[in-house]
């Protein structure tokens, strides 16, 4: 899943696995298309949550964020812009 890039906090490793598929699958269940801007933060995390929102002020179009939970129960916040 390379196209992930996430935010500087919560990239690549960073982010669990079934984080990063949870957008995966909404971006292609929603057929969201020029999809960029991919974030991930921990909603216990501010600085992260902070980070989220920048970047996603520095998209255009639409905006796709939804509240996700790992297997350990975390809960994450998860996003993306679409449309161009």
């Amino acid at each position: 899943m390379s196209r992930f890039l996430g935010t500087k906090k919560y990239m690549g490793d960073k982010v669990p696995p079934e984080i990063r598929e949870a957008l995966e699958k909404r971006i292609e269940e929603c057929d969201l298309r020029c999809v960029d801007n991919y974030r991930f933060s921990p909603m216990d995390d501010p600085e992260g949550l902070q980070e989220f929102e920048e970047i996603s002020k520095r998209g255009c179009c639409g905006s796709y964020e939804r509240e996700v939970s790992d297997s350990t129960g975390r809960k994450w916040l998860i996003g993306c812009n679409y449309g161009h």
